[in-house]
């Protein structure tokens, strides 16, 4: 049966059968939109790199050149980034730049609940999108927000950030244009308490580190937290796998950037992509949307440890399952073992 998934202004291709998931195709491009695609994905990993280099020039500019006409011209953009906030702008994701970044990615969907009915359950309760693996940069989730420009899907899953990339310059401009807002414990409980939604990836600044090409590393067995927040806000929610994440960039996970990384909470390591520069590789992303978990809708004084432990299993157990059957779906990871932390 062929359809099209409700608010979406960028041509597929769908399938839909009562017992089967939908599955969406946005990889059919010419030449010249590969190579467009490739240049936008290449405007984000450039941004992570050179975002905390021109901060420390400026740094040691000031410093050293105070009156310097290249110190001042340095300062300009930088003062510009610290005093404009994040702001959601998926007008520029319509731009036909980033509409072709999928095509580079031969980027495809699975999703196991279609937008449509997705929506209508969300109008219930707030949910919950867990986002696996966090990869060096989330071009699975920058590939899902550009396939979603012109719906309102988009504006009402924004993507949980930690405080420091809230503030850091450039880097919260340009992730900004996603939508953005805070992690913390406090505002994402009184987001979920407000029946809205978010968009979370659990495995943070410690999964970025673990990001292979040749296993699948996930950093969730320690992070129940979300669980506990969930029960106690009436929350439910989706576990969403990125497959292709962690295939277009390789990171350095260890020595003195990695730790500075850790502690701060934000990347400062060096990555690569292809050609050894930091151009994401042309690999397939598929993007695989679970059914919501169901978790029980409680009283918070009624959220044991007991329950998380329960529920954060039954979650852990729900990854595993959507990795073992869609992982035949790309061919980078049809031999790719996965290992959870």
């Amino acid at each position: 049966i062929r359809s099209k998934l409700s608010d979406r202004s960028i041509k597929s291709r769908a399938w839909t059968h009562p017992m089967a998931p939908t599955v969406c195709d946005f990889s059919q491009g010419s030449a010249v939109e590969w190579f467009a695609g490739g240049v936008a994905s290449s405007f984000f990993s450039v941004v992570y790199i050179l975002a905390p280099v021109w901060i420390l020039f400026c740094s040691l500019a000031i410093v050293v050149a105070p009156r310097n006409s290249i110190t001042h011209a340095a300062w300009v953009p930088l003062l510009i980034s610290i005093c404009v906030p994040p702001i959601a702008a998926p007008w520029l994701l319509r731009l036909w730049l980033f509409q072709c970044l999928p095509k580079y990615f031969q980027y495809k969907e699975i999703l196991e609940i279609d937008d449509a009915s997705l929506r209508e359950r969300m109008k219930q309760r707030p949910f919950i999108f867990t986002a696996l693996p966090h990869g060096v940069i989330s071009f699975g989730g920058i590939c899902s927000a550009v396939v979603r420009a012109s719906s309102p899907v988009l504006l009402e899953m924004p993507t949980a950030a930690a405080s420091v990339i809230l503030k850091f310059p450039f880097m919260k401009n340009v992730l900004g244009v996603f939508g953005l807002v805070d992690a913390s414990k406090g505002p994402l409980m009184k987001r979920l308490r407000a029946n809205k939604h978010v968009v979370l990836y659990l495995g943070g600044i410690a999964e970025l580190f673990l990001s292979s090409t040749e296993i699948e590393k996930l950093y969730i067995k320690n992070r129940a937290g979300f669980i506990k927040i969930a029960l106690q806000c009436g929350a439910d929610v989706v576990p969403v796998y990125l497959f292709g994440n962690t295939s277009v960039l390789s990171i350095i996970a260890t020595g003195p950037l990695a730790d500075i990384s850790r502690k701060h909470q934000v990347s400062f390591t060096l990555f690569w992509g292809l050609f050894g520069l930091p151009i994401p590789r042309p690999r397939p992303i598929l993007y695989v949307r679970g059914l919501p978990l169901g978790l029980p809708k409680v009283a918070p004084e009624d959220v044991t440890d007991t329950l998380v432990t329960e529920w954060h299993g039954k979650y852990v157990a729900e990854v595993e399952r959507l990795y073992k059957t869609y992982q035949v779906h790309n061919v980078d990871y049809k031999s790719k073992p996965l290992e959870i932390y």
